[in-house]
């Protein structure tokens, strides 16, 4: 074949044509491919600042619900001084209860005394 055979000068335009054909389709695709990624990127930045603003708004009404929590010193402070006042309550009903329990327990014998003279009698 020589360099100027029509056939091969052919050939060889429609292979240049086709190689600027193919480089013009992935120019474009490139071009698509960034727009598209740029796209992605502002969109995930906007749902990133979205997602940052409602983490600090939830933190805000956190610390907000927080502040109303009774704290640890104060509740120390208020059981003991419940159990403080509570001390001699509980003395009592335990002393109430004792003279119960012993007048149950005189009951008692005097109920089984009861049983065995109507036994015995």
């Amino acid at each position: 074949m020589a360099d100027n055979d029509p056939v091969t000068q052919r050939d060889l335009e429609n292979l240049k044509e086709l190689f600027r054909l193919t480089r013009a389709s992935d120019k474009e695709a490139i071009a698509l491919a960034l727009s598209a990624a740029e796209k992605a990127v502002t969109k995930a930045e906007a749902e990133a600042l979205a997602w940052r603003q409602n983490a600090n708004e939830w933190r805000g009404a956190m610390t907000d619900r927080e502040r109303a929590f009774l704290p640890r010193t104060e509740h120390a402070q208020a059981v003991g001084a419940m159990n403080e006042k509570l001390g001699p309550v509980v003395e009592r009903v335990a002393a109430i209860e004792g003279r119960f329990m012993a007048m149950a327990s005189i009951g008692t014998a005097f109920g089984i005394a009861g049983v065995i003279y109507a036994v015995v009698k």
